[in-house]
């Protein structure tokens, strides 16, 4: 019969089970398993004998399933990694324990030691959250290389001539003022010019060009003549704003697609390098043709 505990009495907890002793042989002689020093030793055949700890078990096989922090090495990584004589002998290993690509994570070993469902669970979980924050943090990594590498292109292939561009022009030239007649009313004047899509390339229905570089200049002078027409019949503003950006490159880089990815190889005209200085001296030759007439504030526009 049980004793009740009375209140106050100290209340012993379960003894644990006691640890196997003695050596045990399987796999008719092939694994000889000794609980009192928790090895391992296991006869592989032609490729000799691997002798381990128990904890170096559980590791072989934490290693070679997938279910453990993501998809489990091969053999040859795992021959690598614990000394196996070669990759066959880690399947021939793996075959006389039991374990394949699809079981758990830890061993029959550590089961028959006392190890619950509950705890070989709680690992399992743990390792798998292990693994999805470093996905994760190589995720962000490669992120950020990528900016990085598109912050690189950038740079060589527009900033760094743009601003040669600018170092060599700017400081040597000024534009002449030219003199208007006092406007009625004070005002500040937009030019409205955008989306030149310079470097488009289009075609009527009989393959004729109706759209290409040397149009998308003449219809810029056009436009700019207009607009100076306007100003000079108005009389002179107190400032010019002067939008640059938006389309008015067709492209957005030597792939030939826009910013958005979308693919424009069949429908361009022109070397995208070459048409970008182009690009540049155009919006330069603006910028001074309107300073001759006030001041210019130019405004940057990104593009769709």
């Amino acid at each position: 019969m049980t004793k009740t505990p009375k209140t106050g009495d100290a209340v012993r907890p379960n003894p644990e089970p006691d640890k196997k002793t003695g050596i045990e042989s399987r796999r008719d002689d092939r694994v000889i398993i000794n609980w009192t020093t928790r090895t391992v030793i296991t006869q592989l055949g032609e490729f000799g004998s691997m002798s381990c700890s128990f904890d170096t078990h559980g590791a072989i096989q934490r290693a070679y399933v997938d279910i453990y922090e993501g998809k489990g090495r091969t053999s040859s990584e795992v021959a690598m990694q614990f000394d196996f004589a070669h990759a066959k002998a880690v399947l021939i290993y793996a075959r006389l324990h039991g374990f394949t690509k699809a079981s758990v994570p830890q061993s029959d070993l550590e089961f028959e030691e006392g190890l619950t469902p509950e705890e070989a669970s709680d690992e399992t979980l743990q390792s798998l959250k292990r693994r999805t924050m470093r996905i994760t943090e190589r995720k962000k990594w490669q992120r950020t290389q990528s900016d990085a590498d598109k912050w690189n292109t950038f740079d060589l292939t527009v900033l760094k001539p743009t601003m040669d561009f600018v170092r060599e022009h700017l400081p040597k030239y000024r534009p002449p003022v030219v003199k208007l007649i006092r406007a009625k009313s004070p005002y500040a004047a937009v030019v409205g010019v955008s989306d030149w899509h310079l470097m488009k390339q289009a075609y009527d229905k009989d393959w004729k060009s109706v759209y290409n570089q040397s149009k998308a200049i003449k219809l810029l002078k056009k436009t700019n003549d207009t607009l100076i027409s306007y100003l000079i019949k108005h009389g002179k503003p107190e400032k010019i704003y002067l939008p640059v950006g938006s389309d008015n490159l067709h492209i957005d880089g030597p792939d030939q697609k826009t910013a958005r990815g979308t693919e424009q190889g069949a429908a361009t005209d022109g070397d995208w390098a070459g048409t970008l200085q182009r690009y540049v001296d155009i919006t330069v030759g603006m910028i001074e043709m309107y300073s001759s007439i006030a001041p210019v504030e130019v405004v940057v526009i990104n593009g769709n």
